[in-house]
C-alpha cells in the first residue's frame, strides 16, 4: 500500500498543501480530505500545492488539482501548485494541462493578486 502524508500551513490569505509520498488512486482521498474544506470554506484567496515531495502522481492526483483549480476560479480565487519532480511534472505535459496552473518553483512566489 502506498503513503501520502498532507501538511497544511498557512491562513486567511495564502494556505500551503504540501503532501509528501506516491499521489495515486488509492492515496488522492488523504489530498481531497484536506483541499474540500478549503474550497468550501472561501477561504484563503490562494491555494497553494507544493509538490515538491510527491514521487509519484496518476491521473487521479490530477483530477483532483483540475477539480481543485475550476472550484476556486468560480470563486475568484487561485489555486497555485509548486512545480514536482520530473516524474510528476511529466504528468502535466502527457495530458497538456501544464498551461492550465499557474506553477512556481517556490510557495513564496505563489504571490500576486486574486484574479
Amino acid at each position: 500500500m502506498t503513503q501520502l502524508d498532507v501538511r497544511v500551513h498557512g491562513g486567511d490569505t495564502r494556505c500551503i498543501v504540501a503532501p509528501r509520498g506516491e499521489l495515486d488512486m488509492s492515496t488522492v482521498e488523504r489530498l481531497e480530505d484536506v483541499l474540500l474544506p478549503l474550497v468550501v470554506d472561501g477561504t484563503p484567496a490562494v491555494v497553494i500545492v507544493d509538490l515538491r515531495a510527491v514521487t509519484f502522481m496518476d491521473s487521479s492526483g490530477l483530477r483532483c488539482l483540475l477539480t481543485c483549480r475550476e472550484r476556486l476560479l468560480r470563486q475568484r480565487r487561485r489555486l497555485a501548485i509548486v512545480r514536482g519532480p520530473e516524474a510528476v511534472q511529466r504528468v502535466f505535459e502527457i495530458t497538456a494541462t501544464e498551461d492550465l496552473f499557474e506553477t512556481v518553483d517556490r510557495p513564496s512566489q505563489a504571490t500576486g493578486p486574486v484574479h
